[in-house]
């Protein structure tokens, strides 16, 4: 047959060594908690996730649309108050989670200085990793994650996202403290 892989054969070199010996797959050993990731990662949120939630929020607008279109005229004629103050509350909910949809992360850069930075359409969060102190899938909105932070109160974003559990490892390499529930 061929010659060994060579994680394999590096696997098997580090097995009758120290306990300091690390393989490929592992990645460059650390020494100190302030010696900075030799690599920076991008992570994206899936394009199918997001059409999801996307067309779920345009078919909400448009019932919407149709309602004012159809209940406004009655609701004026007939003086109707109600009619027309439930369509309000409707179309507040609606800009609600609009805003939340375009302010929700889209991509997670992890930086080799250790620093999340979340960035959506309207603004970017940057969260040093020494801030995080849980992660846990949120009971609220499930598919998503809430992370919380010493700084500030939780940020959350999807869970469909390519390699969550490799951002996870890299956050948790970053900082030991950090707890994580349900991911």
């Amino acid at each position: 047959m061929g010659e060994p892989e060579p994680l394999a054969q590096q696997a098997a070199e580090c097995a009758g060594a120290e306990e300091g010996c690390r393989t490929a797959a592992q990645g460059p050993a650390r020494t100190g908690p302030d010696e900075p990731f030799l690599t920076e990662r991008l992570f994206r949120v899936t394009r199918t996730a997001l059409l999801y939630r996307l067309c779920f929020l345009l078919l909400l607008t448009a019932v919407g649309a149709l309602l004012v279109a159809i209940l406004v005229p009655m609701g004026i004629r007939s003086r109707d108050w109600l009619v027309l103050a439930l369509l309000g509350a409707w179309f507040l909910a609606l800009l609600r989670y609009w805003a939340f949809f375009l302010s929700m992360p889209h991509s997670i850069r992890c930086g080799e200085d250790r620093v999340l930075d979340f960035r959506s359409l309207f603004r970017t969060v940057r969260i040093p990793c020494s801030d995080v102190k849980e992660l846990k899938v949120s009971p609220f909105y499930p598919g998503y994650v809430k992370l919380l932070s010493s700084r500030r109160r939780g940020l959350l974003f999807l869970s469909h996202i390519d390699g969550l559990h490799e951002l996870l490892g890299w956050i948790r390499r970053s900082n030991p403290s950090v707890r994580t529930r349900g991911c």
